[in-house]
């Protein structure tokens, strides 16, 4: 499974908690667990240092929608 599909598939276990998660600031919907903010913030913050290292430009991932 890669980075990308890593990422949707975390957000895909968080639907229901909330409809969508912003990927562009750390105010991700305050009612979701803290472990879980913990956990997008760790799998965005992978998915984008990976895609800038394999110098690809990234698809405008402002907002993630679930």
């Amino acid at each position: 499974m890669n980075l990308f599909n890593s990422l949707k598939y975390t957000a895909r276990k968080l639907r229901g908690n909330t409809r969508f998660i912003s990927l562009d600031s750390k105010q991700i919907n305050s009612s979701l667990p803290t472990k879980v903010r913990q956990k997008m913030f760790s799998v965005s913050n992978e998915f984008f240092i990976t895609l800038n290292k394999s110098s690809i430009t990234p698809p405008p991932l402002q907002h993630l929608f679930v």
